[in-house]
């Protein structure tokens, strides 16, 4: 595109030289434009799936807990169990596929940055693959932190659920004088 720029320029800027510059500058702003719609698809098809899967998830989670027998809902940890499967069911699986493509891309650009470096040693791929691993470990860390955080909390989470459609809720205490703390 420069050279072409260029050569429009040197020549005084005659159809006959700024005619490749112009197609080329359409060529690239039709890919730009493709590649916004595809993406914009790309979410939109996403943002579907997920709705779709995360009611069929939900209906099953319901389903499961029609089924269970009244002692299960004796205990609270199980009803954090329960708070659990559906606050996951709408976003785990998909997020979880997501991820598992990311991880395959990523794999993908690893073995092709690996290929062209081989050529300069066979240490260089060694050590490229070695330098992720201070990064891995750290992701590793904090998911699991955030893991046990998230099982900590849950009964709270919970709780605060129940006490906001309490509130919430038309006839409910909503309508009440706002709770002074202390």
């Amino acid at each position: 595109m420069v050279n072409i720029l260029v050569a429009v320029v040197d020549s005084g800027g005659g159809w006959a030289t700024l005619r490749p510059a112009v197609l080329l500058a359409l060529l690239v702003g039709g890919v730009m434009l493709a590649s916004q719609l595809l993406g914009s698809i790309s979410g939109t098809i996403r943002m579907i799936q997920g709705e779709l899967v995360g009611d069929y998830l939900r209906s099953l989670v319901h389903r499961q807990s029609v089924s269970l027998d009244l002692a299960f809902y004796d205990l609270p940890e199980y009803y954090d169990h329960l708070h659990r499967a559906r606050d996951q069911a709408a976003t785990g699986p998909l997020s979880l596929l997501e991820n598992i493509g990311g991880l395959f891309q990523n794999g993908i650009t690893l073995v092709a940055m690996a290929a062209i470096l081989l050529p300069y040693g066979a240490w260089l791929p060694v050590a490229l693959l070695a330098s992720t691993l201070p990064a891995r470990y750290v992701v590793l860390r904090y998911r699991s932190r955030a893991h046990r955080r998230w099982l900590r909390t849950t009964a709270d989470e919970r709780r605060g659920l129940v006490l906001r459609l309490a509130v919430d809720r038309p006839g409910g205490c909503g309508r009440a004088a706002p709770v002074r703390a202390g």
